[in-house]
């Protein structure tokens, strides 16, 4: 087998065709991997006061959650495999609505401060939620139900994410006329 480079954001291990899932250690492994990877790849903004002497290029942005299910894997409930793919379908749902909440909430802070704060909240919250399904697919380790344990982990953080984000979102909201409305 040939180790290739980790692509940006892999949230499984890679098969090797005709081979099944790998020990949930090295899924593990892989996650932590992707977690760290995507915490180094978004740009944590400027520090608080000096927005104005930074370029627009070099502003914070939102973050978006890149997943690496490529290509996904096909939704069949009957099999472990086909219900990893059932996961990661929804899983691709939820964060695209993630990265739309994220957007508009962005788009309503005040500063380049709290901009970089809050980047910097989402890119946290993404590694803890990559490192806790890794933890919790431990159950499972070796055995073939740790990648659907793990997949549907990062589908109820995601869903507990954009519950705090509405949250947060109304209280950014609250008495601003002309709110922008979050998807």
């Amino acid at each position: 087998m040939t180790v290739r480079p980790l692509p940006r954001g892999l949230t499984r291990a890679p098969r090797v065709r005709g081979q099944t899932r790998g020990a949930v250690a090295a899924s593990a492994c892989w996650l932590l991997v992707a977690a760290l990877t995507s915490l180094t790849s978004v740009a944590f903004g400027v520090p608080a006061g000096a927005a104005d002497a930074v370029p627009a290029s070099d502003r914070p942005r939102p973050p978006v959650i890149h997943e690496s299910f490529s290509p996904l894997l096909p939704c069949n409930r009957q099999t472990t495999i086909g219900a990893e793919g059932c996961e990661e379908h929804a899983i691709v749902a939820a964060d695209e609505r993630i990265d739309r909440e994220v957007a508009v909430i962005f788009s309503l802070l005040h500063d380049s401060a709290a901009r970089t704060r809050f980047v910097h909240a989402e890119t946290t919250w993404f590694a803890y939620r990559v490192a806790d399904c890794a933890s919790q697919a431990d159950i499972y380790e070796a055995g073939s139900e740790a990648a659907v344990v793990a997949a549907s982990c990062a589908l109820y953080g995601d869903t507990a994410r954009s519950a705090d984000l509405r949250r947060f979102y109304e209280g950014l909201a609250q008495g601003r006329p002309h709110v922008p409305p979050l998807p």
